[in-house]
């Protein structure tokens, strides 16, 4: 789930997973999965096949929906209907107003025919508008999809952060005391007129009125999403008082030169230490 949101390699998520009572805190099986299996990446969702299958489906049916009555008015339903290839079918109805349109144009003198080609040229031209108009409508479907996936990958980023931290009341299931800090949290920042933001993976704090700036604190300082919930919720009494130094270690996540990896042996060490610092406590 992590590496989902680009933070395997955060050093906050790192502290607050070696945290001896995180370490031991229980998340509810329908939570975790639900949160896991509704994520993808955004670079995972651009190289989806079954994404992408998604909006062509979309655009192409809004499309055939609107040459259908074309094929009917000109007699070429069967035809229409045995193509399956949306392209393949407008060359279809293209072909068969180009020969309508030939037909008219050999008896100019009859002005019925004169008519006719009038009346076909107009119905290109209202062919030619219904397809920039489905095309508008597929543009317009593909941003709100997209927008949809951006604002759940940020309520996921939320939950995630807020899901791991030491709540005091432990008779709550972990999604109850997120749904508690996120109303919380949510009321604060309108009162403080701050919006939080998805920065590659990275949850942020900015002005609601000019999302390019940061929101600041009472020093004029940018505040970070972590100091501004840790604080909070300390406020509200929703977090358990902070454990003796001794049981708080800080991991640090040394990078070999050579290689350039992560050495994951601090952090390994601190979870051992976690684990048993509480089994001693039981």
């Amino acid at each position: 789930m992590a590496a989902k949101l680009a933070l395997q390699h955060d050093q906050n998520l790192i502290s607050v997973l070696s945290n001896a009572a995180i370490a031991n805190m229980e998340i509810g099986d329908e939570f975790a999965n639900k949160m896991n299996t509704g994520l993808m990446s955004l670079d995972g969702a651009k190289s989806s096949v079954e994404v992408k299958k998604h909006f062509d489906a979309l655009a192409l049916k809004a499309i055939d929906d609107k040459l259908n009555p074309l094929a009917q008015l000109y007699g070429a339903q069967s035809e229409f209907e045995a193509e399956k290839s949306t392209y393949k079918r407008v060359d279809i109805l293209a072909g068969k107003f180009a020969a309508a349109l030939e037909a008219a144009k050999a008896a100019q003198g009859d002005v019925t025919k004169d008519t006719e080609v009038k009346r076909l040229a107009g119905e290109l031209q209202k062919m030619q508008s219904q397809v920039t108009s489905v095309t508008a409508e597929k543009d317009g479907e593909i941003a709100r999809l997209k927008a949809e996936h951006e604002k759940a990958m940020l309520n996921a980023l939320i939950d995630f952060s807020l899901s791991g931290k030491p709540y005091a009341n432990k008779s709550l299931d972990a999604k109850t005391n997120v749904t508690i800090a996120r109303a919380i949290m949510t009321e604060e920042l309108a009162k403080r007129g701050g919006v939080i933001v998805n920065e590659n993976g990275m949850l942020k704090l900015k002005q609601s009125a000019t999302p390019e700036l940061d929101l600041l604190d009472e020093g004029n300082k940018p505040l970070s999403f972590g100091d501004f919930t840790d604080k909070l919720l300390a406020e509200k009494s929703l977090l358990e008082v902070s454990k003796p130094a001794t049981q708080q270690q800080r991991v640090q996540v040394i990078t070999t030169p050579k290689t350039g990896e992560m050495d994951m042996s601090a952090y390994e060490a601190a979870m051992e230490r976690s684990i048993r610092e509480a089994g001693g406590e039981n």
